[in-house]
Order: structure tokens, then sequence, then C-alpha cells
């Protein structure tokens, strides 16, 4: 497995501006009709941000994101997002270019753990979204660990790591549990 320099891909991701995120196009929501609130607070390597439409606690919907950055340009190459879904399950979704091998899907190294397999749920010409549920072993292991590593898999089968910086996970997790 070769670990290559994020700049490769550099020039292949178009990150969506805004303060939130969604993990699928079908979870997000109808635009609001009123005002929105937004927060943002940084924990280390992870940004957390709460929008709040003023409709309760099922007007409130908050993510936290690691951007990987291409180092010269320092352009975004890869989002990694953590959010609940809109039945309350928490998730992970991992954005990332396009010019992969969709059926190996991705894998996501936290820490020394065991890698999770995560599936592709969609590409198009901006990038490829892999998504799965974030369960509690996932979350120990990002509270136990400094580093994770992401892999993909290019057409041709090559091997592309991306080494993650992951301090401030566990504030951040925090952080979306209270909402």
């Amino acid at each position: 497995m070769r670990i290559l320099r994020i700049g490769l891909f550099a020039a292949l991701i178009t990150v969506a501006s805004g303060a939130g995120y969604a993990l699928h196009a079908a979870d997000q929501p109808a635009p609001p009709s009123g005002p929105v609130r937004t927060e943002t607070t940084v924990y280390d390597s992870w940004t957390v941000t709460c929008q709040e439409t003023g409709t309760g606690k099922a007007g409130k919907t908050c993510s936290a994101v690691l951007r990987a950055r291409e180092q010269k340009s320092n352009q975004v190459v890869l989002l990694w997002i953590i959010a609940f879904n809109p039945e309350g399950k928490m998730m992970t979704d991992v954005r990332i270019p396009t010019g992969v091998l969709i059926q190996k899907g991705l894998e996501l190294l936290i820490g020394d753990s065991q890698p999770h397999r995560i599936p592709y749920v969609s590409c198009d010409t901006q990038g490829c979204e892999a998504a799965t549920s974030f369960d509690d072993t996932m979350i120990r292991e990002g509270i136990a660990a400094a580093e994770a590593k992401v892999t993909i898999y290019t057409k041709t089968g090559q091997a592309v790591s991306f080494p993650l910086a992951i301090k401030g996970f566990e504030k951040a997790v925090s952080a979306l549990r209270k909402g």
C-alpha cells in the first residue's frame, strides 16, 4: 500500500460552500422559510457547525467536518463528515475525488483498529461519497486514536492513502451529541 501526498487529487474535487453538510442529498431538509442561526466551533482538526431554524430540536442540525488539504495549494481534497441522519442515527460520510474503483469502497482505519470498509453511495463529476453508520466501536476507536487513514483504490486498483490527524475528535462527537 502506498501513502501518497494529498496533492495528487488537489484539482479534482470541488467543495460545496455553506456552513453545514447533509450526509446525502436525500437527507437534505427543505430550505428554512425563516432566519437560520449558525454556530461554528473548531475542536483542533474538526469543525462542528450547527444550524438552527427556530423550530425546536428537530429544527437543529449539526455536523462535524475534518478537511484534508493539499499542502501547496491549501485546497480541500477530502472531507470526513460525522452527523446524525433524519432518523437520529450517527453516520459518517467521506467525500473524495473521482477516479476510484467503486466496487471496493474505501477503507477507514482509525488508530490501530481493524479497517472499516465503507461503500460508495454516489459519484458525480465533482467526487465520490462513501457512507455508513458510525457505531460505538468506531467512536471508541476515534477517542483513543491520534490519527486515522482513509485508503481509496484507483480504477487501476492502486491503493492511495490519506493520513489524517484527528485531534479534537472526542470533543467534536460530544458536541454533536449535545446538538
